[in-house]
This record gives C-alpha cells, sequence and structure tokens, in this order.
C-alpha cells in the first residue's frame, strides 16, 4: 500500500470516528428525552431517533469512504514522509496513533532514527568525539528545534566543537520503548562512528527527556560514555494536561450522553498516558490498567552515579517566584514536576534552573536556557 493510500484510510478512520462519538452523544441524549415524554410524544422521537442514526451512518460511511478514495488516486511513487504537508502532520499523527501504526506496520509509522543537518546519520556519519543527543517531545520531530538563531546543536558545534545528533521517534509509543529503542540505537552508532567516542550527553525536551532518562536506565556499553542528561521542561512527576483529560474522560464516561466522547478520550495513546504521572520504566505500566483514576503506579528509577543530571523549568510568568509561575508553569508543565521535585515523590538531581517569560515550547530555542546548557555541557565536552 502507498503512504498517500494509507494516509487517506486513516484520515477517513479518524473522521467516520469522530462522526460516531457525535451520533453516540445524540443518541444518548434522545434516548433521555424520550423516555420521558409520555407514549404518543416518546413514539413520535423514538422515530426521530431512528432516523437520525440512519443519517449517521450515511455521514460516518461518506467520511470514511471519500479521503479513501482520494488517497487511492494519488501517484504510488509519492510518499509522505517527503511531503511538506507529510513532514508537518507525521508527528502529529504518531503522537496519535503511534501505537496503533507501529503494531499494524503501517506506512506512516515514524521509525527511530538519529539525524545530523537532517541527513541519518547512518548514511551520512560525522566524526566527533564528543556526542550530544537531542530528543524531542510529543508531536514533535527533530526540526522543533530549529529557530532563527540556529539550534541549540549548531550553535554547540560552533561553541564547543561537539557533534550534535538529533533523533526522529514515534511519540505515541510508551516512553519505555522508546528509551530502549534509543539505547539500543545509540549502542549501534558508538560501534559504527568513525571515531573512539569519548563522552555522550543527552538534551530532551519535554518528553524527550523522559525518554533520554529512560534510555539511560535501559543499560549498555555506551552508558558507560554518558556523561550529562539536559531537561528542558520535562514532567518528571507528570503532567497536568494529561492529568486534567484524564479526569475528564473518566466523569464523562459516568454518563450515558457524555459516554462515547469519554471513551473516545480514553483511546489516545499510551505514549501520553505515561506523561500522566512521568512513566519511565515497563515496570511503570505493564499488567496495570492505563486507565485507573489517577493512581501514581511509577516506580522511582535510580539515575546513574557517574552521570550529572540537569534540568530546566520554565513558567509563562515573568516573576518565576509568583503565584501565577506555581500554577500554570510554562503553560504545560509546573516548576515541581521539571525538577522533579514533588510532595511525594522526589528526584534526586544534581543542579536546574527555573526561568521566567519562557513558555513551554520556547524552552528548547530561548537563549538563556542555550546559556544554561552550554555552560553544562562545557564542564564535559570541552
Amino acid at each position: 500500500m502507498s503512504e498517500w493510500a494509507a494516509a487517506g484510510r486513516l484520515t477517513g478512520q479518524g473522521l467516520g470516528t469522530i462522526v460516531d462519538v457525535v451520533a453516540g452523544m445524540h443518541d444518548a441524549i434522545g434516548q433521555r428525552v424520550e423516555s420521558s415524554l409520555p407514549p404518543g410524544a416518546s413514539h413520535i422521537a423514538g422515530l426521530q431517533r431512528a432516523h437520525a442514526a440512519r443519517v449517521y451512518r450515511r455521514v460516518g460511511a461518506a467520511h470514511r469512504r471519500i479521503p479513501t478514495a482520494l488517497g487511492q488516486v494519488a501517484p504510488r511513487e509519492a510518499t509522505v514522509h517527503d511531503s511538506k504537508a507529510g513532514r508537518a502532520v507525521l508527528p502529529l499523527l504518531n503522537g496519535l496513533w503511534g501505537d496503533h501504526l507501529a503494531h499494524a506496520d503501517e506506512p506512516l509509522t515514524i521509525r527511530m532514527s538519529l539525524r545530523e543537518a537532517g541527513r541519518d546519520v547512518t548514511e551520512f556519519p560525522g566524526g566527533g568525539e564528543h556526542l550530544v543527543v537531542f530528543v524531542h517531545g510529543l508531536f514533535e520531530d527533530e526540526r522543533a528545534w530549529e529557530c532563527e538563531a540556529g539550534s541549540f546543536g549548531e550553535r554547540l558545534e560552533r561553541d564547543l566543537g561537539v557533534t550534535a545528533l538529533h533523533v526522529r521517534y514515534n511519540s505515541g509509543l510508551r516512553i519505555s520503548d522508546n528509551g530502549a529503542s534509543l539505547s539500543a540505537l545509540i549502542e549501534r552508532t558508538v560501534s559504527d562512528w568513525p571515531v573512539d567516542v569519548a563522552t555522550i550527553s543527552l538534551v530532551g525536551h519535554s518528553m524527550g527527556g523522559l525518554v533520554a532518562r529512560s534510555a539511560a536506565d535501559q543499560g549498555g556499553d555506551w552508558t558507560e560514555l554518558l556523561s550529562t542528561v539536559v531537561t528542558l521542561g520535562t514532567p518528571h512527576l507528570g503532567s497536568p494536561v494529561e492529568k486534567s483529560v484524564h479526569l475528564g474522560d473518566w466523569a464523562m464516561r459516568k454518563a450515558p450522553e457524555t459516554r462515547p466522547l469519554g471513551e473516545f478520550l480514553t483511546r489516545r495513546r499510551v505514549g501520553i498516558k505515561d506523561l500522566r504521572f512521568g512513566a519511565i520504566a515497563q515496570d511503570d505500566w505493564d499488567g496495570h490498567d492505563p486507565d485507573e483514576f489517577l493512581r501514581d503506579r511509577c516506580t522511582e528509577v535510580p539515575l546513574l552515579d557517574h552521570v550529572t543530571y540537569y534540568w530546566v523549568a520554565a513558567t509563562i510568568s515573568p516573576d518565576s517566584d509568583g503565584t501565577a509561575a506555581r500554577m500554570f508553569g510554562d503553560g504545560l508543565v509546573r516548576e515541581g514536576s521539571a525538577s522533579g521535585q514533588g510532595r511525594v515523590r522526589r528526584i534526586p538531581f544534581d543542579a536546574g534552573v527555573t526561568l521566567g517569560g519562557v513558555n513551554h515550547l520556547a524552552v528548547m530555542r530561548d537563549d538563556a536556557v542555550y546559556e544554561h546548557v552550554r555552560e553544562w555541557l562545557s564542564l564535559t565536552s570541552g
């Protein structure tokens, strides 16, 4: 199957599912109204509900078939991965349905790779002995690090003489699975690298910080070369956004009228659900119901003794010590989670900094953040 045919089919499935959710809510509301009416009016309401169900079936079928048909007529040699639109949509698609795509071996699945200057390093290997590996977050790929002033990787290559590598991965998969894949990928890269590697540093944004920590926990010879892990806006203790969505879907599943929407929300991928409490190990989720109500089962994964761990937290409020900063953090992650310092769980990171006036996405491009990252990495890569 061509990539565009797969794209059309998946788009149709998504649109059809949305129609089904609306139909289910409409029908549940109709049933409640029908049950409250006298017999004659109730019969008429039942007929109207049946008619609406037939309309929804036709609309749903159209929404499934039309995108599928459009995908079939696209040139088979054309690839979504190489198109401008595809590069913009694929990270989002994989974040939303990544585990489904991977398990079904869909052609639109993003396969984990290391990139250097936008190229796969297995095809265009560099030669530096100090490697800095950048790991993006949810719904992103390696282009998320790019900015007008130059990406952190480009600036570090210029300032410290390191070799910057960027991970591209499917953010809809389990964080622990991506961690294992990243560990294996770095192991192979070090083995095939044209010079002996002296140090490896990991820099992760948001979910990428969790993937980086998970990779370090997987073990392997490469971890002996690991010197530094830097996490930027990473929800080590969980994301309030994912907790809120979980609370919402749990509440909506309690009422018939909103149950279809609640069940739809529970279909978000396991990678997103891992962000609820910052799950980075298989033991955090294996054998547990991913939709149990606000139960934190995360284990305390020990940090590597020979590695220095740094964190950066940000607040959208210029005053990083104010009430608004504590409540909203960088818009998606609060300071306590980004620093690993919670009321119950505390992760013994070595050092970190909180910067005001920086939002969740800007933290991976901000000049002040870069200066801290450069200073930390210079201690081992200089």
